[in-house]
């Protein structure tokens, strides 16, 4: 039987060595949690058509800060309140549905970056439901999200230590199509369509010094992160 974690080798991103990085892997995803900023480096998982959907609903299930993260770092739900920003959810509790423990996973707040509620309910939320669709179609997604960072960031929480991001970051991989691509939303109220946001997997290497796709042969790293076409993506007659 598939496992989501067959393809977590293709999904983790290399983080830069200067980069802050505790490990927490799930059942449904791995974390790359930043004790500077106090969230996540970035989030990666695999998205597979059969996964894509089930009878489990996020209704009642509660943010929840993760144990496994030390106490003097480790981030609560309160930490959010009266901030003006979301508990942005890096992976999607839709793409968790199949499992409820991949469900209650999602829902740790080593998943959560500050999102203004604009771009959470707007294109993030845009781009979350295109992902899913793709996922249905071409069988397997591999995919990774995360902040952008910036020099000056805004902080939020009791003690005024979660970094707000400046921008956000996803990359999505088709493995069985040999393509990728990225887009790239500034923390704030975006008008218009996700698609307006396409960017080259290759530029949002540059922009996070995070290193994507290692383990795909040198070649088809190179040809597909260096691709921006969203047409690929969104053509009806893709396969």
């Amino acid at each position: 039987d598939y496992h989501v974690g067959d393809d977590l080798r293709f999904a983790m991103p290399t983080t830069p060595k200067k980069m802050p990085e505790q490990l927490l892997v799930n059942d449904a995803y791995v974390s790359s949690f930043n004790r500077e900023t106090l969230m996540p480096n970035w989030v990666a998982w695999c998205l597979t058509a059969d996964h894509a959907g089930g009878p489990v609903k996020r209704k009642g299930v509660k943010f929840t800060e993760d144990d496994r993260v030390a106490s003097r770092y480790r981030v609560t739900t309160y930490d959010y309140m009266r901030s003006g920003y979301d508990r942005g959810h890096m992976v999607p509790a839709n793409d968790m549905k199949w499992d409820k423990t991949a469900m209650k996973e999602c829902f740790y707040m080593t998943n959560m970056c500050p999102q203004l509620h604009a771009l959470n309910d707007g294109c993030w939320r845009q781009l979350e439901m295109a992902v899913h669709r793709w996922a249905k179609r071409d069988k397997r997604s591999i995919v990774a999200a995360g902040p952008v960072l910036k020099n000056k960031m805004k902080r939020i929480g009791t003690d005024k230590n979660i970094s707000v991001p400046g921008a956000f970051f996803k990359v999505i991989y088709a493995p069985n199509h040999g393509r990728a691509i990225g887009f790239i939303f500034n923390n704030e109220k975006i008008r218009g369509s996700y698609t307006k946001h396409v960017v080259s997997v290759d530029y949002i290497e540059r922009m996070t010094g995070l290193d994507f796709f290692s383990a795909v042969d040198d070649k088809l790293e190179r040809q597909m992160e260096a691709n921006a076409d969203i047409e690929m993506w969104t053509s009806t007659n893709k396969k």
